[in-house]
This record gives C-alpha cells, structure tokens and sequence, in this order.
C-alpha cells in the first residue's frame, strides 16, 4: 500500500515535466498553398504519461482543446453556427520518458491566408494527460496543462504551376490503398486538405470526390463544392440534390444555399412543395433566394397545420426569413411575434438577423413570451425600433454568430 501511495503522490510531479510547442513546418509559404504547422509534445519526466490523443481537423481540434488566434487574418466561416460535427478519433497516446508526440495542423482550415505578407499565429492546446487509462484507452483522473506558443510564417506569390505542385502528394494520398493504419491517415490528410482549401485547380477532383463512393470524402467534398463556387460545382450540387438521396442530397442543399446563385432558387421552390424535403429545404431557400423569395415565404407562416406527423411549415418559413439576410424580412418577423404558434421561433429569428434581442433577466436569457398580452408589448416595441433605427441597423448572416446578442433599446433611448 505504502508503494502504491508513493507511486500516485510521484506521478503529478513528472507529469509537470512535459513540455510542448507549436512551430510552422517551414517559414515561408506560397499563396494558396497548405500552411501546416505542429503541435509537440516530449515527456521529459522519468515516467509514462498518457496524453489525450485529438482529432486536428476542423471543429473537431477545437473540440479537443486546441485555440489558435491570428490577428489581420480572417477566420474561416465553414461552419454554421450551431454545428455540430462527427469527431473521429479520441483515446490516448503513450509517451515514454523521454518520448516526442507531434501532430500535424492545417491553419487553412481556420483562417484565410490569402495575401502575402507575416502573419503572426498564436496557438494553445489544453492538454489532458493521465499515468492510467481504461482498457478502452481512455485516461483515468486525469490532469490538465495549458502550452501556449507564438510562431511567424510569412506567405509570398508564386508561380501557379509551383502552386499546384504542393498538391501533388496529397492528390498521390487519395488513390493509395488502405492497407495499414499510416495509409489511411495519409488519406483522410488528403481529403482533409483538398477539401478544406478547395483551389479551383482541383475542381474535377473535388466533383468526383462528391460522387465518390467514399462517404467520408463526400462528406467532406459536398461542403467543398459550395465554397468553390464555380459553374460547374453548383452543376454538380444541383445533380446530387436532384438525386433525392436522404444520404448527401441535404448536405448539397445546405451547400448550394452557400452560393447565393438565384438561377438554382426554382429548384429548392420545387422541393420545398414535398413534405420529406421541407425540413432542409425551406430554411436553405430563405438563404439561397435573400430578398427575391421573402414573398413566397411569407405566406408559409401562415400555412395551415398539417397532420402531426408533417414538417413545421409555419416554423421552417421564420427560418426561412431569418436566413435571407433581408430587411424586407424583418417587419414580418416583428409581426409573427403576436403569433403563439410562431412566436418562439420568431424571437430566435430577429436575434439572428439583427443580433438585438429582449433580454429576460429573470431567466438570464432572452424573452420569450408566455401570454398574448406580452408577445403584444413585445411586437409593439420592436416595431417602434425598426421604425426608428431600422434604416441603419446592421443585419446579419445565418453563419455569423461571433459576437453576443445586444438588449433592444428602451423606447425612450436616444
């Protein structure tokens, strides 16, 4: 027992002796190729540790307590407010005494690198660490460490051709086999990384990649495709969303919706008439269409209620609104506020549009209406707001939700 002791009371101490890093795999990077940097950890103690082991692409990084901030660039808006991701791996990493652990991270994935210049990053990982895991890998009482690093990069121009070659092993990375552990990583870096900087260069590989049979890479390629842009991948989202398949089509919708291109709202309004569609199609028309299609959507509030088991037209079409991005959207959303059925929705629709809400300070949130008399008040002093102040007051995008919302001004506020 006293060994036991006096091996748990040593642990915390040479646990304290890791240290860890961040630096740029190179100082200098072409415009428009992949900035990779690293993450490394040593176990500088003289006994094991387990680390938590971390997914490093997209929201799945941040999820496993990486942070990194880089001030003059601007952050990636891929994904939407409320996001919610399917984070692959997860357990722990053994090092040794004296043992390197280094992961490799994709800055592209969260910032816009697209003008030469030095860019100062800063990165942190809180990483959780453990001397015992489950016999699942998983840590056991584990302990916490923050590493924090600074490190340059400067990007210049380049030849496009030169460009287009630090693509090429990850293009060689895509048809390899999947024979060994490494050979998959080596493919998911691949998808991860074609993906995530989605060049115009690469247009056809993204395309097949979204038809592919691979569901991870669709996944992956069908987001891609809406960011890109171009003619021929809003032809192929309209392909896959003709396809009807429950699968990918709804992620081909929410892409499409990204392109702003009018010319496709015809074929969201087609779909938006089948009830097994609605739930992804309304809200994505809304978005899609911006100021052209508020009148369409304004009768569905309206709409009469179907059988229990139909979509929330009424609801969908305040989503609707809220992702136009337009102010003709705003005096109707004001209004749906005196409706019970709608009235929830409405207040969470005017809080993304204008990011201004009614804050309840009863429920330190902000307010929801729980009789007719109040959702009146509440129209009432929305409407004098708008009025007011609507000329000037800034609106906002179904995917900006980086600032918190502010308290309605009191009508008596100049």
């Amino acid at each position: 027992m006293l060994l036991a002791i006096s091996l748990l009371a040593a642990f915390p101490a040479s646990a304290q002796e890791l240290a860890a890093t961040f630096y740029a795999r190179k100082p200098i990077y072409l415009q428009g190729e992949p900035v990779w940097f690293v993450f490394e950890v040593t176990n500088k103690g003289n006994v094991p540790v387990h680390i938590e082991d971390s997914n490093p692409y997209g929201v799945c990084a941040l999820g496993g307590g990486y942070y990194f901030d880089v001030p003059g660039a601007m952050t990636v808006g891929r994904w939407r407010c409320g996001y919610v991701a399917s984070c692959a791996g997860g357990g722990s990493k053994l090092l040794s005494p004296g043992a390197t652990y280094t992961q490799r991270l994709l800055l592209n994935q969260w910032f816009v690198i697209d003008h030469p210049g030095k860019y100062r990053v800063s990165a942190s990982r809180q990483l959780r660490f453990s001397g015992r895991v489950t016999s699942f890998g998983m840590l056991l009482a584990p302990g916490t460490r923050t590493f924090k690093s600074e490190f340059e990069i400067a990007v210049v121009e380049g030849e496009r051709a030169e460009v287009e070659r630090t693509f090429e092993p990850f293009l060689e990375n895509l048809s390899r086999p999947e024979l060994s552990k490494l050979e998959f990583e080596l493919r998911v870096e691949a998808v991860e990384t074609i993906t995530a900087m989605a060049p115009p260069f690469l247009e056809k590989t993204l395309i097949a990649l979204a038809n592919g049979p691979d569901s991870f890479a669709q996944g992956r390629a069908i987001p891609a495709l809406g960011r890109l842009n171009t003619a021929e991948s809003k032809k192929a989202l309209a392909k896959l969303i003709e396809d009807r398949e429950p699968y990918y089509s709804w992620q081909a919708i929410d892409a499409l919706a990204e392109t702003h291109d009018r010319s496709y709202v015809p074929l969201l309004a087609e779909l938006a008439r089948e009830p097994a569609w609605q739930n992804v199609v309304i809200p994505a028309l809304g978005e899609l269409g911006g100021q052209g299609v508020v009148s369409s959507l304004v009768p569905l509030v309206q709409y009469p209620l179907g059988p229990p088991n139909e979509p929330p037209v009424q609801s969908l079409a305040i989503r609707g609104l809220a992702n136009s991005g337009s102010p003709e959207a705003v005096p109707y959303l004001i209004e749906a506020l005196r409706d019970p059925l709608v009235h929830q929705d409405a207040v969470n629709a005017l809080e993304q549009l204008t990011h201004v809400v009614i804050w309840d300070e009863k429920n330190k949130h902000w307010l929801y209406g729980q009789d007719q008399a109040t959702m009146e008040r509440m129209a009432e002093r929305w409407q004098r707001w708008w009025k007011s102040r609507g000329g000037k007051a800034k609106l906002y995008g179904r995917g900006d939700c980086t600032t918190s919302p502010e308290q309605l001004p009191e009508p008596s506020q100049p």
